[in-house]
C-alpha cells in the first residue's frame, strides 16, 4: 500500500485498484476500481488490505517453458499462469 498527499491510500490487488481516503478520528472512505462502496474504520481496512497484500506476495509463478531469460531475450510474449 502506497501513503499519497492528503491521507489518500492506493494498492492494486488482484487487477483491483484500491483507495482508503483517510477522514478523521479513525474514519475512512473505500474505494474499489474508482467506485465508493462506503466509510469503515481505517486501522481494520488498512490491516485487512496488507494480510490480503501478504497472501498474494506468497504465490509461486511457475513458467513451464525451456528458458524465461532466452524467451525475453527474442522478445517472444511470455505468458505466466497462476
Amino acid at each position: 500500500m502506497v501513503r499519497l498527499r492528503g491521507g489518500v491510500y492506493y494498492t492494486n490487488i488482484m487487477n483491483r485498484h484500491i483507495k482508503l481516503v483517510y477522514l478523521t478520528n479513525n474514519k475512512c472512505s473505500l474505494y474499489v476500481n474508482g467506485h465508493f462502496l462506503g466509510y469503515c474504520a481505517f486501522d481494520v481496512a488498512k490491516q485487512k488490505i496488507k494480510e490480503m497484500e501478504d497472501r498474494l506476495n506468497n504465490v509461486t509463478l511457475m513458467y513451464t517453458g525451456d528458458n524465461i531469460f532466452q524467451s525475453g531475450k527474442d522478445a517472444t510474449m511470455v505468458y505466466v499462469r497462476i
